[in-house]
């Protein structure tokens, strides 16, 4: 299904880039991971490669996953260094973080209160191991979509209490790789789909066009998946993370918020029963000595740049759903007041992703202060 589409895209004045083997074989496994299945913890079993994939649960039983990830890449690692998680920052809020907001952009450092569970087998119930979040150490809504928690306990306590991280894959596997997704399912156990990693796509996924995610059709694991981690089969490295998913989205969800649709010369195609992922690699040059250094120069974290837009207006790179009519289509009007932390901004309004990257179109350089989009364009394609 086509749906004509209009984006306004946002380009601040500012320096940013956009954008061990387990030898794991499917006899390997009791089941064969094409259907998603549930995992138990067996002595022997590739399952225990996978103790540090855990669950995230708020007070209003809202679920999501988490990955323990491995930060010891330097033989100057300590035993004091900090643990961390990864997953979708959308899986963050008051329920979920205690006394805790959010309104976009880049948010570091940030106090939370919370709770990750891990050794949620099928057979272990009643026996999994939590650990506190410290803080909220990096999230961002910007074209990534990720957040990284460091928990109280330091990464040592939890690998001697058997919960195990998963490595970073060093680069991002090519399309055609044999991926593993995982998720904890709502009121359900750790559960495992194999399938084959598709090509890198662009979606809308209101406020934002993501370029670079990742996608894939493994069994559905949407309900508490958001935030898993998808690994290469082979290495049983972190690929990417789970972000959203048109699994189980009825006609009024297409295109918006956890819906998304994929973008295709200037079209937006929806792609049912499909999961996106945000790949993860280049964080592997974000930590030092077990800790994350999100300001190193090499890390691309430290390139990203933070855009708040006001409370309840009307958002950027929303994808605007035109309804076949005899009538001429309504005007686009966009009016849209945001804080940038850069001192000029200019903005330009395209149907093509790839224009963005051309300085051809943008409007005039504007100064920050009280920052505004005004804007209306004709029916059709502009």
């Amino acid at each position: 299904m086509n749906i004509t589409s209009s984006f306004l895209l946002l380009t601040i004045l500012s320096t940013l880039t956009l954008n061990a083997r387990a030898g794991i074989s499917p006899s390997d496994t009791e089941h064969s991971l094409a259907d998603l299945v549930n995992l138990s913890d067996v002595p022997g079993h590739p399952s225990t490669l996978w103790t540090g994939i855990g669950r995230l649960r708020s007070s209003r039983n809202s679920y999501c996953t988490a990955t323990l990830i491995d930060t010891r890449n330097t033989a100057a690692y300590s035993d004091s260094a900090p643990a961390y998680i990864i997953t979708s920052q959308r899986c963050l809020n008051t329920d979920s973080a205690g006394e805790y907001s959010y309104y976009g952009g880049i948010q570091r450092n940030v106090h939370a209160v919370g709770m990750v569970h891990f050794n949620n087998f099928e057979n272990k119930l009643g026996q999994t191991k939590s650990y506190a979040f410290k803080k909220i150490a990096w999230q961002s809504d910007l074209n990534l979509d990720i957040a990284i928690i460091e928990l109280k306990a330091p990464l040592s306590q939890l690998i001697r209490a058997g919960v195990h991280p998963l490595k970073i894959a060093p680069t991002t596997p090519p399309s055609g790789t044999e991926i593993i997704a995982f998720g904890i399912p709502k009121r359900s156990h750790l559960s495992a789909s194999q399938c084959t990693q598709l090509p890198a796509v662009a979606i809308a996924s209101a406020p934002w066009v993501n370029t670079n995610v990742l996608a894939n059709h493994c069994a559905d694991i949407t309900h508490g998946g958001r935030g898993g981690p998808v690994l290469d089969k082979a290495s049983n490295e972190l690929i990417s993370v789970t972000v959203a998913s048109t699994y189980a989205k009825n006609g009024n969800e297409k295109c918006l918020d956890l819906a998304p649709c994929e973008i295709k010369e200037g079209e937006s195609h929806w792609s049912a029963n499909t999961h996106y992922s945000a790949p993860v690699s280049f964080l592997n040059t974000c930590f030092s000595q077990g800790e994350l250094d999100a300001d190193a120069l090499n890390c691309d974290l430290n390139n990203r740049l933070s855009i708040v837009f006001d409370h309840g207006q009307q958002l950027p790179a929303r994808l605007l759903e035109k309804v076949a009519t005899e009538k001429a289509p309504e005007p686009d009007t966009f009016n849209i007041p945001f804080t940038v932390k850069t001192p000029f901004y200019r903005y330009k309004y395209t149907h093509n992703l790839a224009a963005c990257q051309t300085a051809h179109g943008y409007s005039a350089q504007t100064p920050s202060v009280s920052a505004i989009i005004n804007l209306k364009v004709g029916g059709g394609k502009n």
